[in-house]
């Protein structure tokens, strides 16, 4: 009995990390404003506690990269000095900037952001089909 137990835990540890992968992938090939909403949304359903500890997560893999976080935010008219005073829509709107202008950076997102359990990347209804050969 003790090993049937075992051998369930590595198949839900499997399937976790198959998830995690394939959100990587969803979230990599995603259009930015997609990515903007999908972040947006994901942060806004998470408990206060956990936005913000996942909003700290995000900013240290940013700023581990070399990214200047506090001259985006300036670009970008978000006032917050703290991840305290980001929202989610401001969080989202710095991902979405850095995805199109600091693309190296999101080498270091995709982890954090594939842990977020409350991620859904949906692609509009016509991006679905445009790699379709005609």
């Amino acid at each position: 009995m003790r090993r049937q137990q075992n051998r369930r835990a590595p198949e839900s540890i499997q399937v976790a990390l198959e998830r995690r992968s394939q959100q990587a992938e969803e979230i990599q090939a995603a259009d930015s404003e997609v990515l903007r909403n999908a972040v947006r949304q994901a942060l806004s359903e998470l408990p206060a506690e956990e936005r913000l500890s996942t909003q700290d997560a995000l900013l240290l893999a940013l700023s581990s990269t070399g990214i200047n976080i506090g001259h985006h935010l300036l670009v970008l008219g978000i006032p917050a000095r703290t991840a305290e005073e980001l929202t989610a829509p401001e969080m989202a709107a710095l991902i979405r900037y850095v995805r199109i202008n600091e693309p190296q950076g999101m080498d270091k997102l995709i982890p954090v952001l594939s842990a977020i359990p409350t991620l859904r990347i949906e692609q509009p209804p016509s991006s679905r089909f445009s790699n379709r050969a005609a």
